[in-house]
């Protein structure tokens, strides 16, 4: 119930604001106070109430700001995301801003964060976080900060302008198909299990991610089409749609596949419609993404111990025995198949569902053969001999 009150030996309002949360302000007096009371709860009635500046908290702030994230549209995923670098790193309770008034985080405090970030949090120090995502917790800080100064919390946001880590992009590491990995994958799988065998050959023959694979159902595939249609995407987080608009696609099926996927579906039983390939057998219910293996157990321990049982390094780690090779490894070596057999770059930008063919290119071209000598060769033999002599020497003229 809000009143007027004396606390500490001062008078106080005492109130809850929209959100329920209690709120106590100093005042001078207790008729100064009576009067801010009652414009406080006629802007609470209009929802215009905003809470004094100078008292609220970052944690409030920034979990009020996530809050509104989600009716902005923000997808759960991603929304997910914000909350996990919300609570494990900005409100970390060492060296994040738990308890720390929003008004008072200045220039020198997150510089401090930062340094206390990566020292404590960093893979190069031991921890868990990659420079790329360290640098998505200081971005996701400077939004929040920047939102406060347009809500009119801060007269400035102290990250505006701040440097990010650089991040040397690391070229894909596809299987050595030279050194027989793809084989060793598929019979090292079998090893493990049926699923697991299906998963890692959709995952070479498809190109597929981690969790589009997952979200596979029945229904998707077009086993006479020769065709799977993605559609949704499984991570951990839950069951969505694919990121882009790219990602959902139709993708090819090898003629092989599709003796091998009829032989998987009888053993499952004949599931079909909306039943997920991979749910587990014995599930309540088949089309619940409930069903499913978590993705982290898929592509850290299925995966870690087929690379360790088949001793797999990847193309990459003969010059680099630092990279891990990771589940994404099978996409990349779809990538890299086709590319050996000169498929057009376009065709493999659509099957791995990329926005844009720069993307593939970017990502593959290190693992395109070096022609240009041969191109070179081609070109001259072409124009400087015989009749391209003459038309080129007519041209000049």
């Amino acid at each position: 119930m809000a009143c007027v009150r004396k606390y500490r030996g001062k008078w106080v309002i005492d109130y809850r604001d929209r959100q329920g949360k209690r709120r106590i302000k100093r005042v001078r007096t207790q008729k100064e106070g009576r009067t801010l009371l009652a414009e406080t709860l006629v802007s609470i009635k209009a929802g215009t109430h905003r809470p004094d500046a100078d008292s609220i908290q970052f944690r409030e702030y920034a979990e009020e700001w996530l809050r509104s994230r989600i009716s902005d549209g923000l997808r759960p995923g991603t929304w997910k995301t914000y909350e996990y670098q919300l609570r494990d790193y900005l409100l970390q309770e060492e060296f994040g801003f738990d308890g720390e008034k929003l008004s008072e985080i200045d220039l020198p405090r997150v510089k401090k964060f930062k340094a206390d970030l990566i020292a404590h949090c960093s893979q190069k120090n031991g921890g868990s976080l990659s420079d790329r995502s360290i640098n998505m917790v200081l971005t996701m800080l400077g939004t929040i900060l920047r939102a406060s100064v347009e809500d009119g919390y801060r007269a400035f946001n102290p990250m505006a302008g701040m440097k990010k880590l650089r991040c040397e992009k690391q070229e894909a590491i596809p299987l050595d198909i030279d050194r027989g990995e793809v084989q060793k994958a598929l019979e090292g799988a079998r090893e493990i299990g049926e699923d697991f065998a299906m998963m890692v050959r959709l995952s070479i023959l498809t190109g597929l991610r981690r969790g589009e694979l997952l979200a596979l159902r029945w229904r998707s595939l077009n086993l006479d089409g020769m065709t799977a249609h993605v559609t949704e995407n499984f991570t951990p987080t839950g069951l969505g749609s694919p990121k882009t608009a790219a990602g959902r696609r139709s993708v090819d099926l090898s003629p092989e596949l599709i003796p091998d996927l009829k032989r998987f579906q009888l053993r499952k039983g004949n599931p079909e419609g909306d039943a997920f390939l991979f749910a587990r057998v014995g599930s309540e219910d088949p089309t619940s993404p409930s069903s499913l293996p978590r993705p982290e157990t898929v592509s850290n321990f299925l995966w870690g111990r087929l690379v360790r049982q088949e001793g797999l390094l990847g193309l990459a780690t003969r010059m680099d025995s630092e990279r891990r090779l990771s589940w994404h490894s099978l996409r990349h070596t779809f990538a890299s198949l086709y590319i050996q057999q000169n498929a057009p770059m376009k065709y493999i930008s659509t099957q791995m569902g990329h926005s844009s063919i720069k993307i593939t290119m970017d990502t593959y071209g290190h693992l395109m053969p070096s022609t240009g000598k041969h191109f070179a060769a081609k070109l001259g033999r072409e124009v400087l001999s015989g009749a391209g002599a003459v038309e080129v020497s007519a041209a000049v003229r």
